[in-house]
């Protein structure tokens, strides 16, 4: 009895800290008050909404946490290496670019991988992904050196996709 309603915490923890640090977040306080509310309203948020937030409801590993802090510090390397490059490119007295609409597959098969892959280009600056549909992102690239739509691919998605399978996939 007490292990089922362990399993039904953990199948929900993802959903939970995912509201609470919104809730950190959006409240900009770390006192005692606004933590104890925050932990209530993320609970109470659960309990009503939880059967709506399915795809959160993973199996958190260690393996897959490290692979999600992992991912997040890539993350932020590769935007602030793009900002450069950007910030680079339009401080030029020549503004030399060659943006291009490229049309790349992604080989993650879970939707929620998918689109943090869609939001991780989107943030870095100099692409945008414009559109996913169904295993395909349509991304607008500011700069395109090579037109090898493999090589494209390779730049732009691989990088994010190999780290996204260890997390989503494994």
């Amino acid at each position: 009895m007490v292990r089922i309603y362990f399993t039904k915490i953990i199948k929900h923890l993802p959903t939970f800290l995912l509201f609470f640090i919104f809730w950190i977040v959006i409240t900009n306080k770390l006192t005692p008050d606004y933590i104890i509310l925050g932990i209530f309203i993320s609970l109470l948020s659960i309990f009503i909404f939880g059967k709506d937030f399915p795809f959160l409801q993973v199996n958190i590993s260690f393996k897959r946490l490290i692979y999600i802090v992992y991912y997040l510090l890539f993350l932020f390397k590769e935007i602030m290496l793009s900002s450069l490059k950007v910030g680079y490119s339009i401080l030029q007295p020549k503004i030399t670019v060659k943006p291009a609409l490229i049309k790349c597959k992604t080989n993650l098969n879970n939707k929620l991988a998918q689109v943090i892959l869609a939001n991780s280009i989107t943030l870095t600056p100099g692409t945008l992904t414009v559109n996913l549909v169904g295993n395909y992102l349509y991304i607008h690239k500011l700069n395109v050196e090579d037109t090898n739509r493999e090589v494209l691919r390779k730049e732009i998605i691989e990088k994010f996709e190999s780290i996204l399978k260890k997390v989503f996939e494994e």
